[in-house]
């Protein structure tokens, strides 16, 4: 009978320390995944994030540009403003399209 119940405790203990191995295990492994996607969510955060600042810089200063060509062509003497207004606009379109052909527009 002594044989029987210390078979017993011994299986209970086992049973005891093995249940305790996996759940640690897979706590580890669940951790691991969770801080994993974690990274992967932040770091495309803050990749869209980083794309939609260098769009807006890129809108402003192409908006400041056309401003500045516009302001160049009302004060310069006896220009032809609408010659440079195609040329401000050219140079615009080009910088636009030139970002927009490199995904950043």
């Amino acid at each position: 009978m002594t044989g029987g119940l210390l078979g017993k405790i011994f299986t209970e203990q086992a049973n005891d320390l093995l249940g305790k191995e996996l759940a640690e295990q897979a706590n580890d492994l669940l951790g691991k995944e969770l801080a994993e996607q974690a990274s992967d969510l932040l770091a495309k955060q803050a990749s869209d994030l980083l794309a939609k600042q260098a769009s807006d810089l890129l809108a402003k200063q192409a908006s400041d540009l056309l401003a500045k060509s516009r302001l160049a062509c009302s004060v310069a003497k006896k220009s032809r403003p609408m010659t440079c207004s195609l040329q401000a606009g050219d140079k615009l379109g080009r910088i636009v399209h030139s970002n927009k052909s490199q995904g950043n527009a």
